[in-house]
């Protein structure tokens, strides 16, 4: 629980930074934080469905999240799903969004 960012005044304040990376199915703000341990938020757009569809895929991103990947900085990721997603199954949406975490964490942050 203290690794997700739930307030919207937190998601705010890593949005505004605007260090920004993307691709055709999510969208990825990064902020340093000073908490030594790096938390996430997720955000899923009322476009993409109803709420039962929302909070699975919320759900799904969260699983792949804290399974697949580790954190190696203090830093706030705020994930925003795009419409495409709806387009990929579970093994599809975990090579992406593993990938674009990656890329991230391979650059200097």
């Amino acid at each position: 629980k203290k690794n997700i960012i739930q307030k919207n005044k937190e998601f705010q304040i890593v949005m505004a930074k605007k260090k920004v990376f993307q691709n055709n199915f999510f969208v990825i703000y990064i902020e340093n934080n000073n908490l030594g341990f790096s938390r996430f938020g997720i955000s899923v757009p009322k476009n993409l469905g109803n709420a039962v569809l929302r909070n699975k895929i919320k759900r799904r991103l969260k699983s792949i999240i804290s399974a697949s990947f580790s954190f190696k900085y203090s830093v706030d990721y705020v994930i925003i799903c795009r419409k495409r997603l709806l387009e990929l199954d579970y093994d599809e949406i975990k090579d992406t969004i593993l990938n674009l975490m990656k890329k991230i964490n391979s650059k200097e942050i």
